[in-house]
């Protein structure tokens, strides 16, 4: 499992298992990290250019300041990750419910919104009570009370968790089915391509401009 993914469901989990406060202080704290490593990033841009004027782009400065720049972007990237990852808010659930949870994220974990999560059967058919849009962090949560499980383990079907957008197109479906009981916690990370989010966009655009 890549590293990242792995990192994003242990948080989860330490989220599922304590009553969650978002930390205003800590989420300012990465705001201020994020504008000074935004600052940085242009001013380095702007010494890396002058420097090829002055030395030419393979001196041993210029590379050095190049490569500064593609890590300070890495660190860029993680702070804005960090960022989404705070303000996720886990649900309370009651004891016998169950909470199927998660994130979905490019392949650089920066979370997806305008998706829906969705319970589906083997043929795409949607199961009922489970669908729920994701927020601006990538992150959704689905609640399934025991009447819920039972309804849904009476229907004998395999149960999916799958995306779509918010038109009903399937970008996504987990390969396995889901095992659901009362009490279950599942933690996904669901990690989109960019041909499947390109998708996603295309399909829900081409839905909006379809004469009435």
């Amino acid at each position: 499992m890549p590293e990242q993914k792995k990192a994003d469901l242990e948080w989860l989990a330490s989220f599922a298992e304590v009553p969650q406060v978002v930390n205003t202080e800590s989420l300012e704290l990465v705001g201020r990290f994020q504008d000074m490593r935004a600052i940085y990033h242009a001013l380095t841009q702007h010494e890396v250019r002058r420097l090829k004027d002055v030395e030419g782009e393979d001196s041993p400065e210029v590379l050095e300041r190049e490569a500064s720049l593609s890590q300070n972007l890495d660190v860029m990237q993680r702070l804005d990750v960090e960022a989404e990852l705070m303000q996720i808010q886990v649900p309370k659930v009651e004891a016998k419910d169950a909470l199927i949870h998660g994130r979905i994220t490019d392949q650089k974990s920066r979370g997806q919104a305008g998706l829906v999560a969705v319970l589906t059967d083997r043929d795409g058919g949607k199961v009922a009570g489970g669908e729920v849009e994701v927020d601006s962090s990538g992150y959704f949560a689905l609640v399934l009370d025991p009447e819920k499980i039972k309804r849904i383990l009476a229907s004998k079907k395999d149960v999916y968790l799958s995306v779509m957008n918010r038109k009903g197109v399937v970008c996504y479906r987990r390969p396995a089915p889901l095992t659901l009981k009362e009490g279950e916690t599942i933690a996904e990370h669901i990690v989109l391509s960019p041909s499947e989010i390109a998708s996603a966009i295309g399909k829900a655009r081409a839905e909006v401009k379809k004469p009435k």
